[in-house]
């Protein structure tokens, strides 16, 4: 799928469901779960993953993954607990590590990569993924607050600076003018960046952008299937059924 094709009509974004299983099993059968709910888009929050210490495992059930989900188009994430992910034992040095060489073995369409890394790895990853025919999204993740409009705008603006094909931002917002704003940033962004951007306000707060935001040019939302992976995100089918009556 190329970057474009997840940009929404105006009206419709793609749906994506995270995966967040612990064991290769799990994976699976949520897999076949999901893929019977028929998302748009699939992720695997590989943070969850109970053997994310060994590559060749990751690399394995990813294998298994991609057989199972034919064609939906994947996406692999690897979170950091500083940006809301699941707490891993990996050290900063072999998270990173993990991330450049699974770039190589993982037949994914896209892979997540986290802006508060280091430029350097950020340019060896993008580089990487696109070596071999990838999508990267880069992101950045508040769970504390929503930054000011300026800091908004600069995150997407960096994101397409680094190369990414896919600009990611999400926040926690602490009142409705909050989200409000994300709403306006993201409609001004989308207009200006020649490459899709996701924006998304999290929390009960935020559930309006998880509707609404295709609206204001976010080109994917997520929801919940087998699992959540971040607060506020609602059922598949809910979020379809309410999608449907925009359209």
């Amino acid at each position: 799928m190329s970057p474009h094709a997840l940009l929404s009509d105006g009206r419709m974004p793609l749906i994506c469901v995270p995966l967040v299983a612990r064991t290769r099993v799990e994976l699976l059968a949520d897999a076949a779960l999901v893929v019977s709910q028929k998302p748009d888009v699939i992720e695997w929050r590989a943070d969850y993953f109970d053997d994310i210490e060994s590559g060749d495992l990751v690399v394995s059930a990813g294998l298994a993954l991609r057989e199972i989900t034919g064609k939906i188009p994947l996406i692999f994430t690897l979170r950091s607990s500083a940006e809301g992910g699941n707490p891993v034992s990996l050290s900063t040095q072999a998270m990173n590590a993990l991330q450049l060489a699974l770039t190589d073995q993982l037949p994914f369409e896209f892979h997540d990569i986290e802006m508060r890394q280091p430029t350097t790895l950020i340019h060896d990853l993008v580089r990487k993924v696109h070596a071999r025919r990838g999508k990267t999204i880069l992101s950045a993740h508040d769970f504390q607050g929503t930054p000011d409009n300026d800091a908004l705008e600069s995150l997407f603006l960096r994101a397409h600076q680094l190369g990414a094909d896919v600009a990611k931002i999400a926040v926690m917002p602490q009142s409705p003018d909050d989200v409000l704003r994300l709403l306006a940033v993201t409609r001004r962004v989308s207009q200006m960046l020649p490459i899709p951007i996701i924006s998304m306000s999290m929390g009960s707060l935020g559930v309006m952008s998880r509707i609404f935001g295709g609206v204001f040019g976010s080109a994917l939302t997520f929801a919940s299937g087998a699992g959540s992976s971040a607060p506020g995100q609602l059922p598949i089918e809910d979020l379809r059924a309410m999608l449907n009556r925009l359209g």
